[in-house]
């Protein structure tokens, strides 16, 4: 799948590494000057990265709960205190 088109040309995919090389080899079969995998950490942008963005929005709201109830010792007054909502960080 094509996962990023980065000039008239140039398209990087993203999927198995299986379907990267045979989607490479019928590149370089249909004339492509150039097609080769490029070495990264993951499948970005592509289906395959379901999964952990299941998992990720699940940490997020747990993480949206915790913080909505997080309290904090202010160091100059001592006292218990909530994070002003204001404060917090939005994911």
């Amino acid at each position: 799948m094509a996962a990023n088109y980065n000039c008239p040309g140039q398209i990087v995919i993203s999927g198995s590494i299986e379907g990267i090389n045979k989607a490479c080899e019928q590149m370089k079969a249909a004339g492509a000057k150039r097609a080769l995998p490029l070495k990264v950490g993951g499948a970005f942008h592509s289906p395959l990265m379901n999964p952990a963005k299941v998992e990720l929005e699940l940490l997020s709201t747990l993480l949206k709960f915790i913080l909505r109830n997080a309290r904090y010792i202010r160091t100059w007054t001592l006292c218990l205190t909530q994070i002003p909502l204001k404060s917090r960080q939005t994911w």
